[in-house]
């Protein structure tokens, strides 16, 4: 239980920074914030996007590509 609560709260963290990270017009770091255009799912921009699984991974997120 203590696992699963500290994976969510690691999601919670990124899904936070990356709304934050989006709301100051810039691209986000996790990858976590996604939105739906004429019924198909986008990411939105993700700034150093071809680390983003990198930084995913410390948090035990699964990867972008994944999702």
């Amino acid at each position: 239980m203590k696992e699963a609560t500290a994976q969510d709260e690691r999601r919670g963290a990124a899904s936070l920074i990356d709304r934050g990270l989006l709301g100051l017009i810039q691209g986000q770091r996790h990858g976590t914030v996604s939105c739906t255009v004429e019924r198909r799912l986008w990411t939105q921009p993700i700034d150093d996007a071809p680390n983003v699984d990198t930084r995913r991974a410390v948090l035990g997120l699964p990867r972008v590509q994944k999702l």
